[in-house]
């Protein structure tokens, strides 16, 4: 047998298809994995072979980052946004006091951008949404917008809407929301499709600012062990921008993405509406304008529609069953004037993609979305879901529905590490039964479906290992259990999060896997995974990155 370029030995070997038992040794030769295997294997290793001593580490298939937002993840991390999540700003004064350092820096009319604030963790809000006047007097002349953790509100100042023109007299988009005061005016929240009143605004970075945040935000993905992502929004026609970054962003990672520049293996889900809605009238004019570009499965693949058809619960825009504490139930973020008319609107869109021979993934969060999502896939698919369509998020989708996504063997892309932030505002918003189920992952699997798992950034951090804990522990910060019962097993977290999302991407004949002749995707965390506390796993290193055989990263060089 010809000797092998790297061999690793004396570990943990996470994810492998070969055999009954875990192997011990695992042989590289150029970009796919050779042997795995025993003792046997070390016979591979010649004159010119690197042997990597594990030394107890963990090696496992290269993580699958199923669904993401590269252009946002780049753009809002320091230096270029604030960080005003609540481990950073856990109050309004913290928020303002930011704000304040940063605009004592700035000219006049220069923008201030941070991410990541939650309004029910502003521990001194009056109320429960945050305004405009609550920064307004820390940056007078300066615009202030501030994108919460989900990415489906903005809270902006004053100057912003000056900025943006926001009049008492504008119009808010369909499948927006912005907020009033009892006198009329904009409050300065802006939901979903509402964002675009402010961010269409918002002076564009140049492209080289762009590019070299994106550089960083792939090298930040390899640090964590990451070599393939789903960058799930972006619209591919010219001109067109937004908070993920639209146009730029697609072509930019068309261009570098691939072995002979950046490794990082790429699916694209495109968009052609406001960030947060997803309309058929601008689909299908869309798609009929955009010339799909010439796909490699490998690197840069645009396989796919994406479709906002709903909002989230912490904004109230999720379409549910229950009740929200202002009496409201959502509704579907598509066009139509009822419930009814919008849930025929997003069965016309899935079919628009699906004729069209695109996987289909669909945004929904409310239990009313997944049905009609599910009755949406439901009508084009007669015997197999050939497409991959999946719904992404589901956390609040009932029994039912995941049997009935399961015979459909339709997917679902969930985000594990949501769970131990969001438990106790579901408990406060709808009740501890339902907050006990939300994320309710053993039973995706028993269902029978696909279920991949993926960080969502910049909603979540891309740290793995933090969703890996989230989803066997299923605890909040000060340890409290929220559904024990849906607690899943290490192994399972691991698939969800490597040969799951090979699924989804269609690869799993080449990717996800430890087994002979698939890609040398690896990756190796200084941690036991099988025996080690999962509340250590947050912490623990990604060490080493390879993709297509090359190392990406390797944090003892």
């Amino acid at each position: 047998m010809k000797s092998a370029d790297i061999v690793f030995r004396n570990g943990l070997i996470l994810g492998s298809a070969v055999g009954d038992t875990a192997p011990e040794v695992v042989a590289i030769t150029g970009n796919r994995i050779a042997a795995v295997g025993g003792d046997e294997v070390l016979d591979v290793i010649g004159p010119s072979t690197e042997v990597v001593d594990l030394e107890g580490r963990t090696l496992l298939p290269g993580i699958n980052d199923g669904h993401l937002h590269i252009g946002g993840f780049s753009q809002s991390r320091p230096p270029a946004a604030l960080d005003v999540s609540p481990a950073t700003c856990p109050t309004v004064r913290a928020v303002a006091e930011a704000i304040a350092e940063r605009a004592a820096v700035l000219e006049s009319g220069e923008w201030i951008r941070g991410r990541g604030w939650v309004g029910a963790a502003l521990s001194d809000l009056p109320g429960t949404e945050p305004w405009a006047g609550l920064i307004d007097e820390v940056a007078p002349v300066n615009p202030v917008l501030l994108t919460d953790f989900s990415g489906h509100a903005i809270w902006v100042n004053s100057a912003a809407m000056r900025a943006a023109a926001v009049t008492r007299d504008s119009v808010v988009p369909t499948a927006g929301l912005a907020r009033r005061d009892p006198d009329g005016e904009y409050t300065g929240l802006f939901v979903d499709a509402a964002q675009a009143m402010i961010t269409d605004h918002v002076p564009p970075t140049t492209d080289a600012e762009l590019e070299e945040a994106v550089r960083a935000g792939l090298a930040e993905l390899h640090r964590n062990g990451i070599t393939s992502i789903t960058d799930a929004a972006l619209n591919p026609l010219p001109g067109n921008e937004d908070t993920l970054g639209g146009f730029r962003v697609f072509d930019l990672l068309r261009r570098i993405c691939g072995r002979h520049d950046v490794p990082m293996r790429t699916n694209v889900l495109v968009t052609f509406s406001s960030l947060g809605s997803t309309m058929l009238d601008d689909t299908r004019a869309g798609l009929d304008e955009w010339e799909r570009p010439e796909s490699d499965p490998e690197w840069f693949n645009v396989r796919g529609l994406k479709v906002f058809a709903d909002g989230v619960p912490p904004s109230c825009t999720a379409w549910v069953s229950h009740t929200y504490p202002d009496g409201s139930h959502g509704c579907l973020t598509v066009g139509g004037d009822t419930d009814a008319d919008r849930a025929d609107e997003l069965a016309q869109i899935i079919r628009t993609g699906h004729d069209r021979g695109m996987q289909v993934g669909v945004h929904a969060t409310g239990d009313l979305t997944v049905e009609a999502v599910l009755d949406g896939f439901a009508g084009v698919l007669a015997n197999e879901n050939a497409h991959r369509h999946y719904i992404i998020h589901g956390p609040l989708a009932t029994a039912t529905h995941l049997e009935r996504a399961g015979q459909l063997s339709v997917g679902f892309n969930v985000q594990p590490s949501l769970k131990s932030t969001s438990a106790r505002a579901i408990e406060a918003m709808f009740g501890r039964e339902l907050s006990d189920w939300q994320w309710p992952l053993r039973s995706m699997i028993d269902s029978g479906g696909v279920m991949a798992a993926s960080s969502d950034a910049p909603v979540c951090e891309p740290n793995w290992r933090h969703g890996v804990a989230g989803a066997v522990l299923r605890e909040t910060a000060d340890g409290e259990v929220f559904g024990a019962d849906q607690r899943i097993h290490v192994e399972e977290a691991v698939h969800a999060y490597t040969a799951a999302g090979a699924w989804q991407d269609d690869a799993e004949s080449w990717k996800g896997t430890i087994a002979p002749g698939m890609a040398a995707d690896l990756c190796v965390v200084d941690a036991r995974l099988s025996t080690d506390d999962p509340r250590t796993f947050a912490d623990s290193e990604v060490s080493l990155t390879m993709v297509d055989g090359i190392t990406v990263h390797d944090s003892q060089r």
